[in-house]
């Protein structure tokens, strides 16, 4: 006899995967499946990341010192007036490299479908189910492994004592005290008292990401721009930023501001919790992927889902490159902050493995890739907007 749908939830077997007729139509329920799982085609990681295909476990990408295609040795001109008959001019350094290494992990995930729960399943194919299921939670790792990524402080250009060149600070506190003050490059007070401290009259958000693009515009060379940036949260926070005064005022004052409040502009396809599409002309990404910790609640009848969390931490924020938006040198491909290298073969590969004897399908998934900040020069982060 099947199991009644009101027990504590329970992994498939031939003895649980029929479904009770009682509406009279078992085709019918059999189509009604309920299950969120990630899809790769609307990841939120995507996002933010570019994907780069690789051929080897280890390799390098060369990083270039930028600030060595702007550098001059004088304002003067001194140095590189010419005349005629005279000796050229004397070589400067050249432009200054480093060679960064990648290294791609492998990992895996499988589990075990019975051939009899497969032959008399009423619920689809527990195979393709379970393959959806490690798919799903081998993109959570990617995510997760992103986000320790963007979350690092030791990615970022820093300093050990914070100063107003970084574009990584630990606290909000530690951001202001930095930039803000006498003989610093903005009044005490410039940026509030806190990231959720926004009003009509100082813009707190608006002073902010204007701060992180024109330090990055410097760093580039102007090379990275605003149309080139985007700004990464996660539902958590940009709900926070959506209830202050700086956003309630900025919708209203949006011609379009009726669009905002039917849900229309922005739509749902890509959610934004409340905040403008375009912040300040930067693409904002909400990133909600989520996980769940630790082992499966055996007697739960529910989701647990108080264990369940954001890979972006709350009150986390950065400004970073948008994927394929920043060319690099001269016929090279596009890239963003964040780059996640994958082997090309064994990418989100799903297999299969019978097993005659025991009757039995191992179902399983591997991946294998690796993420680094590639591009720091054109990304900014706070660790904690609160603190």
């Amino acid at each position: 006899m099947p199991v009644p749908f009101t027990l504590p939830m329970q992994f498939p077997g031939y003895q649980n995967v029929y479904i009770p007729g009682y509406m009279g139509d078992s085709e019918s329920q059999k189509k009604l499946l309920i299950g969120f799982a990630l899809n790769e085609e609307s990841i939120a990681l995507n996002k933010w990341i570019t994907v780069v295909p690789s051929d080897s476990p280890r390799a390098f990408y060369p990083v270039f010192n930028s600030s060595d295609f702007v550098r001059l040795k004088n304002i003067t001109g001194n140095d590189r007036r010419w005349a005629d008959a005279a000796e050229r001019p004397s070589a400067g350094p050249g432009v200054r490299f480093m060679n960064r290494e990648f290294l791609l992990q492998r990992y895996g995930e499988s589990t075990f479908v019975g051939n009899m729960a497969e032959d008399w399943s009423q619920i689809g194919s527990l195979v393709t189910l379970n393959q959806e299921q490690l798919a799903s939670r081998a993109l959570v790792w990617r995510s997760i492994l992103a986000a320790a990524t963007v979350t690092d402080p030791t990615k970022y250009i820093t300093t050990a004592t914070p100063a107003a060149t970084d574009n990584y600070f630990a606290t909000w506190a530690a951001f202001t005290t930095a930039v803000a003050g006498v003989g610093k490059p903005y009044a005490s007070g410039y940026f509030g008292t806190g990231l959720y401290t926004g009003t009509v009259t100082t813009p707190v958000v608006k002073r902010f990401l204007g701060h992180c693009c024109k330090g990055i515009a410097l760093r580039t060379n102007n090379r990275v721009g605003v149309k080139d940036l985007l700004f990464l949260v996660n539902p958590t926070t940009a709900l926070k930023l959506a209830a202050t005064e700086e956003f309630q005022y900025y919708i209203a004052q949006q011609a379009g501001s009726l669009a905002v409040l039917k849900g229309e502009n922005p739509n749902y396809i890509d959610p934004t919790y409340g905040l403008p599409d375009a912040l300040y002309n930067l693409k904002v990404v909400s990133d909600p992927t989520s996980y769940t910790l630790g082992a499966p609640q055996q007697s739960a009848s529910v989701p647990d889902f108080a264990g369940q969390q954001f890979v972006i931490p709350d009150d986390f924020i950065a400004v970073l490159s948008r994927p394929g938006s920043v060319a690099g040198m001269k016929n090279s491909r596009g890239f963003s902050s964040v780059v996640l290298f994958q082997e090309t073969k064994r990418a989100l590969k799903p297999s299969t493995f019978p097993d005659p004897r025991s009757e039995r399908m191992e179902v399983a998934i591997q991946d294998m890739f690796t993420t680094d900040m590639v591009a720091p020069d054109c990304s900014f982060a706070i660790g904690s907007a609160v603190a």
